[in-house]
């Protein structure tokens, strides 16, 4: 069985090629500017949706029938959030260095300069 067991290897071999090598050639086709784009896309489709709701609150608050316009209104900001977001983003990313965008995206990421320090 000593042939199976070199198959064997090899596969596992090629496996953890295949595991250990994706993420980085996946990484490095992504530029930081475009993952920057993304994260910053996310947070601000999280903040325009959250001012979705409250916004929804604040007009029924004025005694207008909450059923009528909750879904309506919150569908269209929602909407609208995304748009808005990617927009925000790209002009953001579109003036920026990889340099610029990598160090942005640490900070929004990870936060903290503190980071720094650990010898990078």
């Amino acid at each position: 069985g000593g042939v199976m067991l070199k198959a064997t290897l090899k596969l596992v071999a090629l496996v953890t090629v295949i595991l250990v090598a994706y993420p980085v050639l996946h990484y490095r086709a992504v530029s930081p500017c475009e993952m920057l784009r993304k994260e910053l896309m996310w947070q601000l489709e999280d903040r325009v949706a959250a001012a979705a709701d409250s916004a929804a609150a604040v007009i029924s608050s004025f005694g207008v029938e909450s059923e009528d316009i909750d879904d309506d209104i919150e569908g269209a900001l929602e909407g609208m959030a995304g748009g808005i977001a990617a927009g925000v983003a790209e002009a953001k990313v579109r003036r920026m260095s990889p340099g610029a965008c990598a160090r942005e995206l640490w900070s929004i990421t990870i936060g903290g300069d503190d980071a720094y320090e650990g010898g990078a």
